[in-house]
Order: C-alpha cells, then structure tokens, then sequence
C-alpha cells in the first residue's frame, strides 16, 4: 500500500507527474526535425519537463531511481526510431502517453510510451487512432518506460505485414 501525505497517495502523484514529463518529451522529440533528435534533444527535453518533485516520492533512492530509468529508458527508446517517419497523435486519456504513429515500407506502427501500463490501453488506442486515421495500424506497441521492455499486440490480423521490433 502506498503512503500518504495530505490524503493523496505518493505513488499516484510521481506516477501522473512522471507520465507528464514522458508525454512532453515524446512530443518535442518527435515534432523536432529528423536532424535535431539525437540524445541531446532527449537529456534537453527531459530536463525542461521533469516536474517530479523528490517529495512524491517514498524515499530519495526511488526519486533517483525512477529519473534515471526514465531518462535511460527515453533514450534507448526514442533514438533508434528517430529516422522513420512519424506522427504524434493527440490523446483524448491523461493516463496515456502522446501515441506517435510510425511506419515504413513494410508496417504501420502505433507506439505509445508509459509509466504505467493500464489494462484498457488496447482498447483507448484503437479507439483513439480510428478516430484520427479512419484505419488501424498494424501493430501496437507499448513501451514501458521504468522496465525498457516493449509490448507488441497486433491489431490487424488480416494483415500479412511484420511487425517493426
């Protein structure tokens, strides 16, 4: 159980506001040109937004543990991508990260970067890009900013496209 502090839980207050600098860095990165997003950009646009105070979290070792993964993480995330085009797509949900629509030759990708992952991510998503696109990519992927690791979940299982790893 989290502690709290004034009636608010600590975990729910680092976790909103580190979602809120992660979404702001998605989308300076990805409206900058494709020249200008390198790991510089990333540390820049992390150090303008980080709004998570040491004192929402439960100890100053968590507060740094959870900067450096963000920030670690952002950057092994973002910069392999950096060349393909995109689009960053508005989001309707706070919980949710700017989903950034990637594709090449040979797929159409919908990534969406988290600090939590909620259970109804899949369905807000889809929801979210047929509102916009009018079509489903074929693959969403999760990437989970604290762990690093990505989640695949394809979405058009009549397509014989690969999905972008």
């Amino acid at each position: 159980m989290s502690k709290h502090r004034r009636g608010k839980p600590l975990e729910r207050k680092w976790v909103s506001a580190v979602q809120r600098t992660v979404n702001h860095v998605v989308k300076g990165f990805y409206d900058s040109e494709p020249s200008q997003r390198t790991g510089l950009r990333v540390l820049e646009l992390i150090e303008e937004n980080w709004t998570a105070l040491p004192s929402f979290f439960e100890s100053h070792f968590r507060y740094y543990e959870v900067l450096l993964k963000t920030t670690d993480h952002l950057l092994q995330g973002l910069l392999p991508n950096r060349d393909h085009p995109s689009i960053v797509m508005e989001k309707e949900k706070e919980h949710l990260s700017e989903p950034v629509m990637v594709w090449n030759s040979k797929t159409c990708l919908l990534r969406t970067y988290q600090v939590e992952i909620p259970c109804d991510v899949k369905d807000l998503q889809q929801v979210q890009c047929l509102n916009i696109c009018e079509t489903l990519p074929d693959v969403l992927e999760v990437f989970h900013v604290l762990s690093g690791r990505t989640t695949q979940i394809p979405l058009k299982h009549h397509s014989p496209r690969k999905c972008i790893v």
